[in-house]
């Protein structure tokens, strides 16, 4: 998947995910849990990665700002959701028509 297919995708798979965030705040203890169970698979002694820590402190705002982060422009969001700790709130069907949007809208001239 090139870098612009991915951005894509990512963006796309965030910005379905803000959209119902407000209406399901129990999202960010998912996702916390999510970040927490990463961790355990990499072991004790492994140090957290940097974009863990960084969905932790975004995860610890009020939900506005969380739905602030995974649609902003920045670098650094861009950054985030390649490492989105929402995986499993979005149905499997809804996460491949995302993708297949994403594919058949980079593939046009």
């Amino acid at each position: 998947m090139g870098h612009d297919l991915q951005d894509r995708t990512s963006f796309e798979l965030a910005r379905a995910i803000a959209s119902r965030l407000r209406s399901h705040p129990e999202w960010v203890d998912r996702a916390r849990s999510n970040l927490d169970r990463w961790q355990r698979r990499a072991g004790s002694g492994r140090p957290e990665p940097r974009w863990s820590r960084e969905w932790r402190e975004v995860l610890a705002r009020p939900v506005d700002d969380v739905v602030s982060m995974l649609l902003a422009p920045t670098e650094k969001a861009r950054w985030l959701r390649q490492s989105s700790p929402f995986t499993g709130m979005l149905t499997e069907d809804e996460v491949r028509d995302i993708k297949q949007r994403c594919r058949d809208a980079t593939s046009r001239p």
